[in-house]
Parts: C-alpha cells; sequence; structure tokens
C-alpha cells in the first residue's frame, strides 16, 4: 500500500503558491474531515494538517470571527503555540509599532472579535509589520500564512451592490489588500476555508493572485488505508462483505464517517452489513443536500424484468455506449404512464453495469445561489461514487419549463 507522505490537496497548495504565484488560495470541499500525515503516521483535522506541513516555511495564525486570532498548539509539539505568540510579540516590539507591542496584539485581536472589518484591517496591518520586517532581514522571521475559516460568512457571495453595507465594507477592504502589488509581490499567505466554492464572493477568487482549490472526498486508496489501520486497533469489529467490500462500499463517505461506522460496531459488537454502510451514505449526502437526493445500490437486474423485450434492447444499448466516453450520450428521456416500470427497469441495468443510483428531486432553490450550491455538492458527490445513474423522476417539475418566467 503506498503510503503518501502527505494528501494530494497540499501538493496542490505547495504548486500555486510557489510556481505559480498565487498567494490567496481558498479551500473547499471536504474540509471538515480528516487527513493522514504520513510523516508522523496520524490523521490530522484540515487546519492541523496545513499547520504541520507549512509551520516550517510560514509563521501560522488562524482567525476566526467569533473567537478572534488564535494559534495551534501542536499535535507534535505543546510550546509551538506559545512561541508562535512570543515570535509575534517580538517582532512588534523590534519594529516600534505601539498599537500591537507590549503584549497588546492578541488583546486587540480579542476586543474586536465581533468585528470583522476591524479583525481585517488588523491582520492587514500584522501583514505590512511581516513585510517589512523580511525587508530589513529581521533575523529568524519567516512570511506570514493566515488561516480563515467560514469564508463565506464573511465575504458572502452577490454583486456588491446587492450586499449589506457591512458585508461590502468587508470585501472592498479585503479586495484592496489582496489586490495590493506590494501583497501580491510578497511571500505571504493568506488561505480561506469555506465548504463550498458558491458561498464565497466572486470577486475574490477573479483575481489572478487568487487559487481555488477543491478537496475531494476520499478515494479507495485514502478509505483503504483509513479502514486497514482502524481495522488494525479494532479488531473485535466484523464486515459482512469482507474489507475490501467495504473500502468500495464507503466511497462518498468521509474518513469521519467511516470512523463512526468502525467505532458503533466495535462498541455494539455488531457485524457491519451493506445495508449499515448505504444508510450511513444516504445520511451523510442528506444531512448535505437535504430530501433532494436518494443513494440506491440495486440488486436486481434485467433478466428480473418480464416483458418489455424492445425497451430492454434500447436502454441495453444505452448503458454499453456509456461504457465508452467518446460514445456516451449526456441524457435520455423516457417517458410513459405512471407505475409503468421506468425506473425499475433503469435500476436494473444500472445494477448489471455496476452503477450506484442517485435520485433526485427538488432541484430548484428558491434562495439566491441555492441552486448553484447545490450543484455544486451535488457534482462533488457524483465525482467521488463513480459510476453513477442519475435519476430525475418527475422531470417536468423538476426542471420546470424553459418558457416559464420563472424558471
Amino acid at each position: 500500500m503506498e503510503d503518501r507522505t502527505r494528501p494530494q490537496f497540499i501538493d496542490d497548495l505547495s504548486e500555486a503558491n510557489y510556481f505559480r504565484r498565487k498567494n490567496v488560495v481558498l479551500l473547499t470541499g471536504n474540509v471538515n474531515d480528516i487527513f493522514h500525515n504520513g510523516k508522523h503516521g496520524v490523521f490530522l483535522s484540515l487546519e492541523q494538517e496545513l499547520f504541520a506541513e507549512l509551520r516550517q516555511k510560514f509563521t501560522v495564525v488562524r482567525v476566526d470571527m467569533s473567537v478572534g486570532m488564535s494559534f495551534f498548539d501542536s499535535v507534535f509539539d505543546a510550546e509551538f503555540s506559545s512561541e508562535t505568540e512570543k515570535e509575534l510579540d517580538k517582532v512588534c516590539h523590534e519594529l516600534q509599532t505601539p498599537y500591537f507591542k507590549n503584549g497588546g496584539l492578541r488583546s486587540r485581536f480579542q476586543e474586536n472579535r465581533h468585528n470583522p472589518l476591524v479583525i481585517l484591517i488588523l491582520l492587514k496591518q500584522l501583514a505590512d509589520l511581516y513585510r517589512q520586517a523580511q525587508q530589513i532581514k529581521f533575523a529568524g522571521v519567516k512570511p506570514l500564512c493566515i488561516i480563515v475559516q467560514h469564508a463565506g460568512s464573511l465575504f458572502p457571495a452577490g454583486s456588491p451592490n446587492q450586499l449589506s453595507e457591512l458585508d461590502r465594507q468587508r470585501l472592498i477592504f479585503f479586495l484592496g489588500w489582496i489586490s495590493d502589488p506590494a501583497f501580491q509581490g510578497s511571500s505571504e499567505l493568506v488561505i480561506l476555508i469555506n465548504r463550498v466554492k458558491s458561498e464565497v464572493n466572486g470577486e475574490i477568487t477573479a483575481l489572478p493572485n487568487v487559487a481555488h482549490l477543491e478537496i475531494p472526498l476520499p478515494d479507495d486508496e485514502e478509505r483503504k488505508r483509513f479502514i486497514f489501520l482502524s481495522l488494525k486497533k479494532e479488531t473485535n469489529v466484523s464486515l459482512e462483505r469482507g474489507e475490501d467490500k467495504f473500502v468500495s462500499d464507503t466511497a462518498g463517505l468521509t474518513l469521519n464517517s467511516i470512523e463512526d461506522l468502525i467505532e458503533i460496531a466495535s462498541t455494539t459488537k455488531k457485524q457491519i452489513t451493506q445495508a449499515d454502510v448505504l444508510s450511513e451514505v444516504n445520511l451523510v449526502i442528506r444531512s448535505v443536500l437535504g430530501d433532494i437526493v436518494k443513494v440506491k445500490r440495486p440488486a436486481h437486474k434485467p433478466e428480473d424484468i418480464i416483458g418489455y423485450k424492445k425497451t430492454g434492447e434500447i436502454i441495453s444499448s444505452i448503458f454499453e455506449r456509456c461504457e465508452d466516453p467518446e460514445l456516451a450520450i449526456s441524457a435520455i428521456l423516457v417517458s410513459g404512464p405512471n407505475g409503468g416500470g421506468k425506473t425499475y427497469q433503469l435500476e436494473a441495468h444500472a445494477s448489471r453495469s455496476g452503477r450506484i443510483v442517485i435520485e433526485l428531486t427538488g432541484l430548484r432553490d428558491s434562495l439566491f445561489g441555492g441552486t448553484d450550491k447545490l450543484f455544486e455538492q451535488l457534482r462533488w458527490y457524483v465525482t467521488t461514487l463513480g459510476k453513477v445513474l442519475i435519476l430525475v423522476d418527475e422531470a417536468h417539475t423538476a426542471f420546470g419549463s424553459v418558457h416559464a418566467r420563472d424558471t
């Protein structure tokens, strides 16, 4: 089993920053999961993994608008948090910054933790100080890396004239900061974290020094490594279909969700069945997308269908074409009376072709940007699940008419 020393998104982040000169990076996707750090042989949260990989080259600080600025308590070095704060205080003191010196750094952020615009102004002042310290070659000073959580709440989507006054002020200030040639030419790094890209204002991602990286759900290799290591610790856990099948069945789950399944099985002494895994997949996807989606693994095959021979031949040829991307068609419209077996037949052919079935309803959202958000997250899951059949039942209702004014 290949043991990567770090996740792929860390390599992508390094490439974007070092080779492509992107010093603002938006991370979206699987931001709430855990990730394998091969160097230390542990699984870490996203922020911990970023800190573990960046701490050697950057002075890493964390900003959350609910608590202000905070420092990472390293899982490898308990004193690293206080050392980072001491370094920041030292730079502020040596550069004779009255607003920050004599231990005032943390208090300034703490006092204004519920005022995001002031926090942004303080961050820019701190970044300017670090740039100044590097220009005068201040001993031991590394570039500043700022990790900002919940970027969608801080810089919500929409054109500036649609935003509230406070949202517009924050956006315009941040755009002015990161589009400044002094910042763009610096070694500083700002990492914005948000689950969905469509929630973050597009004015930010449109800038040339901004990169967007989507962290995918764990692939087969990552799930296999995690399950292997977990079962070494939880030796009393039994899998209905074996370890390899469990790996394939858990496509679409985060490592956190797989960990929950294994811990529950270990506690209850019950075997983990395919039905348990499918139930967890549906639970996780519905917690993100709501009731618009349902995942199935049909057990019946075309041989179980009585009649419909000509229809079966047409559907079978369509599925055969979809095995080759060059020949595949993008969509089919299946019409017929209610109760005629349209869904049942399609599920049968999907089962024979090794596809998971995803049923969709209520695709459109009444809120601004809601539909974009649903499709972004749906695409994210479909990409991970691999070969799928997406069924949109009552399509005339789901998509509406192109002639309707409200579509």
